[in-house]
């Protein structure tokens, strides 16, 4: 099985990615469609900073939410499907699901090496946690 055929016979789980960053942009602008508006009824410029300052957490945390964390178990899912594709030579008829399942089965584990794989990430760009906040 050549990475050509793994890679179109797993495109799913691309597809599934850029979905989480569309998903992730539309509820960006809402909120701020939402708090933009709940700021104009108040008709001042402090309530305007206020609600741009609340936007900004909350963005902060759904991005946390669906890229960092479902995007990880996704990419997760991705990973186990590619390796099982290696060592028994072809791709399951349901790449997701077989995914979804491996990633069920290890979700703990997989929680742990994220954590991990997060700390590894700031100690390997210089900066420490206390900067990167």
């Amino acid at each position: 099985m050549t990475a050509k055929e793994i890679f179109f016979k797993t495109l799913q789980f691309g597809w599934i990615k850029l979905g989480l960053g569309l998903l992730n942009i539309l509820i960006a602008v809402l909120l701020f469609a939402i708090l933009m508006g709940i700021s104009v009824l108040f008709n001042s410029d402090g309530v305007v900073a206020i609600m741009f300052f609340i936007w900004l957490g909350l963005i902060g945390v759904v991005n946390f939410f669906l890229n960092h964390y479902i995007g990880y178990l996704v990419k997760a899912g991705h990973v186990a499907v590619i390796a099982m594709a290696y060592q028994t030579g072809y791709v399951p008829a349901k790449p997701f699901e077989m995914g979804k399942t491996m990633v069920k089965e290890r979700f703990g584990t997989l929680n742990s090496y994220n954590v991990r794989w997060d700390v590894l990430r700031t100690v390997c760009s210089g900066r420490s946690p206390e900067l990167t906040g």
